[in-house]
């Protein structure tokens, strides 16, 4: 090898890597195993703990939160591994693994569409099983939180299979849990919103929201400084805060 070209190599070795990386022909062997054995280490320590260490919490209600804690760390965990993964497939080949990803993407598309927003119900706990719903014509409790779909047991002992990304597009309504009620009277600012189509509004947006429990009246009113007063029905403290929320976030983006 000539000076000239050793002088070439060593005044652009960022370019020298990245050529290198655009074109690389594939992945190394040894890339295949370390990741194999890293997602193997991290399926079985949480395979071991949800099956023989979670079961040791006697209390029901502390373990249906540690089991929620769990997911969201295995969930985190995962995640990091994953962009873990494409990095340093990246870093073996750009072109090839551009390619893969675009592949998988445009092959497991009706897969993606439910599981990313499963996996937001589910680690935001939004649906709990055996929880009273409605969706369209349909009326039961949930029987499972799946990866990429809702079960709803009907009424008639019938099972439905609700897709995530369908519970986007219809109102899906939790029905009141007997015994176990709340109320509590909200006062938002409206700012300068049309009193009138805020009014109109309101009972839409509480039977939209998923943590409400819908009424006949929710005694709407709206008084003097621009206040909105609302009377707002969930199962419990935590769901009318969501409630809260969700009408706060209808009254901004309402024009």
């Amino acid at each position: 090898m000539n000076t000239d070209s050793l002088n070439s190599m060593s005044s652009h070795p960022v370019e020298s890597m990245i050529d290198n990386r655009l074109f690389s022909p594939g992945y190394g062997l040894d890339t295949f195993i370390i990741l194999l054995t890293l997602g193997g280490i991290i399926f079985g320590f949480f395979y071991v703990f949800k099956r023989y260490i979670l079961p040791v919490f006697d209390a029901r209600k502390k373990l249906k939160k540690t089991r929620i804690l769990v997911f969201r760390i295995e969930v985190i965990v995962w995640l990091v591994f994953a962009l873990f993964t494409v990095t340093q497939f990246l870093t073996e080949s750009i072109l090839v693994t551009g390619a893969l990803l675009i592949v998988v993407a445009l092959i497991g598309f009706n897969f993606w569409r439910d599981f990313f927003p499963g996996l937001w119900i589910r680690l935001s706990n939004k649906y709990k099983v055996n929880s009273p719903v409605r969706f369209q014509e349909y009326s039961g409790v949930v029987n499972k939180v799946g990866i990429t779909s809702l079960y709803l047991k009907t009424e008639e002992e019938e099972l439905i299979f609700i897709p995530y990304h369908k519970l986007s597009l219809a109102i899906f309504i939790q029905r009141q849990a007997k015994g176990k009620l709340m109320s509590s009277k909200l006062i938002l600012q409206i700012a300068n919103k049309d009193p009138e189509l805020v009014i109109k509004n309101v009972d839409k947006w509480i039977q939209e929201c998923p943590w409400a429990i819908p009424q006949e009246s929710h005694l709407a009113t709206i008084q003097p400084g621009g206040l909105l007063n609302v009377t707002v029905y969930a199962v419990d403290n935590f769901s009318i805060g969501k409630v809260e929320r969700h009408i706060k976030n209808c009254l901004d983006k309402l024009e």
